[in-house]
């Protein structure tokens, strides 16, 4: 029998091979498509785990920024896409679904209460039903042309974006108080007229364009959006129609299973 000699490897190959095996990624391949945005602009594969002991106890004692919290905990449950440059619009969905991949399907328990005839319950809920705007349209990724004649260029906020705009709210040298829907429209808005903008540029654009521009770019928004809706569907004994929020509190996450 013919013994082949394996050439040993040199330290550069061997830490080499060291930070391969740490970078291979553990946890559930995701369906990429079943996102909100449908993965479209995250061109790498994405691997779940499932919360651990540390990560409820996070969850359910949050006594500061709750931002934060959800940001390290999606940190370390998500691979293949940095927690910064996760879609807004996505956040939301990952947190269900973490909390699905948790429990093995177990059901959510949402609290009622019928608008119609006051009776007060607790109905069952699957992650499968969860109410979803998916990404099928898709933005152009041009310059559209406002009616004001400037080109503006679209772009879908990111945790990132997020966490830029929260500093600037907490900011002591900002006077002025932000208002939130003119942060969301600028948001969403890259560049203008081929320069890319600051947040607070985009804010003040938003602010100050005429009500024709201004009505465009709502338009324009809505008409590609994509979400993860917090309400739940039910029918009340009485026949009304019952759309509580599926509320992310201690019950949520640490479910009375046993």
């Amino acid at each position: 029998m013919k013994v082949i000699d394996t050439p040993e490897l040199t330290p550069d190959q061997v830490i080499a091979q060291a930070m391969q095996a740490k970078q291979k990624p553990t946890g559930k391949l995701l369906d990429k498509k079943l996102l909100p945005s449908r993965g479209v602009f995250y061109p790498n594969d994405i691997y779940v785990t499932p919360f651990t002991g540390m990560d409820l106890k996070d969850l359910t004692n949050i006594t500061t920024n709750v931002n934060q919290v959800i940001y390290k905990i999606l940190g370390k449950r998500i691979q293949g896409v940095a927690v910064n440059d996760i879609l807004i619009n996505d956040k939301l969905w990952f947190l269900y679904y973490i909390r699905d991949l948790t429990y093995k399907g177990k059901e959510i328990a949402v609290k009622c209460t019928c608008p119609n005839c006051g009776a007060q319950t607790v109905k069952q809920y699957t992650f499968d039903k969860l109410h979803v705007v998916h990404y099928d349209k898709h933005l152009p990724d041009k310059q559209l042309k406002m009616p004001n004649d400037d080109l503006v260029e679209f772009a879908f906020p990111t945790i990132g974006t997020e966490i830029q705009i929260n500093r600037l709210k907490n900011d002591p040298n900002v006077i002025e108080a932000i208002d939130d829907q003119f942060m969301l429209l600028a948001s969403y808005i890259k560049s203008i007229n081929g320069k890319k903008q600051s947040i607070m540029d985009t804010y003040f654009y938003v602010q100050n364009v005429d009500a024709m521009t201004f009505c465009f770019i709502v338009n324009t928004l809505d008409k590609y959006s994509f979400v993860c809706d917090r309400t739940a569907s039910f029918t009340c004994d009485c026949g009304a129609e019952l759309n509580p929020i599926i509320e992310m509190d201690q019950d949520f996450f640490i479910p009375k299973l046993f």
